[in-house]
Formats: C-alpha cells, sequence, structure tokens
C-alpha cells in the first residue's frame, strides 16, 4: 500500500477496499481526500487521548456493523484503565523521563498521548512544561531535572538497551541513577495510540510502582 506518509493510490484503487482507514496528522491529507473523490468510504483515526482511543473503537464498531463487539472491547479497556488510575491515585507521583529517541536525545511533552499515559500510570512527566508535543533535550538538560525513573522506549531497533543504560548510569546525581530506575518499556506498547496503549499503561504503571502492582 505504499508507506505511513506515501499512500500508494494506485495500489489502494486496486483492491476495491469497502472501508479505508487513515489516521489524523500522519497520511497525506490530499491523498486521503483523492480517495474520498473516487468514491472510497475513508474513516480518519484521531487517537491522542485514551477516550479518543476508545471512541475510535466504537465508531469502528458502527460502521463495521459489530457494534457490539466494539462495546465490549471499549469498556473491557475502560475498566482496564480505571483499574491502573484507582491503584496509583493516592500514591507518591515520582518524576519520570521518557526516552523515544537517543541521538539526539528526544522525549514526549505535554502535546503527546505518552504524556497522558505516564499520568495515568502514576507519573509526572520530565517534559510536562515543554510547549513541542516530542522536545529535544540535552543531557545536561535531563540532569538538572534530576527525574526519578527513566523510561526507555527508542524505535532505534538497532541500538541495545544495555547499552543506553550504560551511558546514562555515567550521571551518578540523577536520582534514577543512584535508585537504580532506568528500565525498558517496549515501543510497541507506548508508541502508538491504539489499543495496546492499555497493556502500555499498565506495563508502565508497574516500573513506577512495583510495589502496587
Amino acid at each position: 500500500m505504499g508507506s505511513y506518509v506515501n499512500l500508494n493510490i494506485e495500489k489502494i484503487v486496486s483492491l476495491k477496499p469497502d472501508l479505508i482507514i487513515g489516521t489524523y496528522g500522519g497520511n497525506p491529507k490530499t491523498k486521503v481526500l483523492r480517495l474520498e473523490q473516487l468514491g472510497f468510504p475513508v474513516y480518519i483515526t484521531r487517537t491522542e487521548t485514551a477516550a479518543e482511543m476508545l471512541t475510535m473503537i466504537e465508531d469502528i464498531g458502527t460502521i463495521t456493523h459489530t457494534s457490539e463487539k466494539a462495546g465490549v472491547l471499549a469498556n473491557m479497556l475502560r475498566q482496564r484503565i480505571n483499574a491502573v488510575t484507582s491503584k496509583v491515585r493516592n500514591a507518591r507521583h515520582p518524576v519520570v523521563f521518557l526516552e523515544i529517541n537517543a541521538k539526539p536525545l528526544i522525549t514526549t511533552g505535554a502535546g503527546s498521548f505518552q504524556h497522558e499515559v505516564i499520568t495515568l500510570a502514576g507519573g509526572r512527566n520530565l517534559a510536562a512544561d515543554s510547549p513541542a508535543r516530542y522536545p529535544q533535550y540535552s543531557l545536561e538538560d535531563v540532569v538538572k531535572k534530576g527525574p526519578d525513573i527513566i523510561l526507555i522506549s527508542t524505535m532505534d531497533r538497532a541500538g541495545l538497551f544495555e547499552q543506553q543504560r550504560a551511558q546514562w548510569m555515567r550521571w551518578e546525581n540523577i536520582p534514577a541513577v543512584q535508585n537504580k530506575r532506568i528500565y525498558f518499556i517496549d515501543s510497541d506498547l507506548v508508541d502508538r495510540a491504539s489499543p495496546r496503549i492499555v497493556d502500555g499503561l499498565e506495563e508502565m504503571a508497574r516500573l513506577i510502582h512495583p510495589t502496587l502492582f
């Protein structure tokens, strides 16, 4: 079908799809509109929060005449989210730095869905005050803010977690280093606002609050 940003219109048309699902802010608008002009039904997902992800499931259930199944799935995911938030509600919320790219060092700001996941999991996002959704930080910036926990979720599959962890361990005055709280979290669970984000939320909550889970 092409790639995320380079849709192969001819290939898509040749398959005569009954439904096309696109992503807001991801797929090129001009190509999505072209598919609509050609007469194909298109549903655009916008899942920047957990609530929007649940709405997406229910919407697709309506579109595909599987509302009952979609409702069951959405309710199950909602219950799992509520179970996490209820456990961490009265706990101390440590400062979390989520690394999603090593070179350059990139994290997630308040406008990202990962920020919401950190908050729901009972943490405080170190980059919460950043105006950018995915801000670039220097090592010195992170050291100065002193995160209690560092989570590494890089999409660089060639990189090894232990190598990145070893780089952080050199900064002995960071609380996360002093307490050996540098963890790897699977990017497949936290880099996309899909139903798997609930798996990512539960995993992140376990890492932030191991005594509660």
